[in-house]
């Protein structure tokens, strides 16, 4: 356990409810952002690679063959 981790534990205690609420809320939006960009951040990963080899040849001659797929 990290030692700012150890002071915030040895603090709580001598919040008032109120103030525990607001460090709950708190620590609840933290929570969900962090999920958040984790979930944002597998998706990356599992996306790095699947174009390998699309830019191999002439990039024009691709974007006109794309282009005459959509007519």
């Amino acid at each position: 356990m990290s030692v700012a981790l150890q002071n915030i534990l040895n603090t709580v205690p001598l919040l008032s409810p109120e103030e525990v609420q607001v460090l709950l809320a708190e620590l609840k939006e933290i929570s969900v952002q962090v999920e958040r960009k984790e979930k944002i951040r597998q998706t990356l990963l599992a996306l790095k690679g699947k174009g390998k080899g699309v830019w191999q040849g002439d990039a024009q001659q691709l974007v006109n063959e794309m282009r005459a797929d959509r007519e």
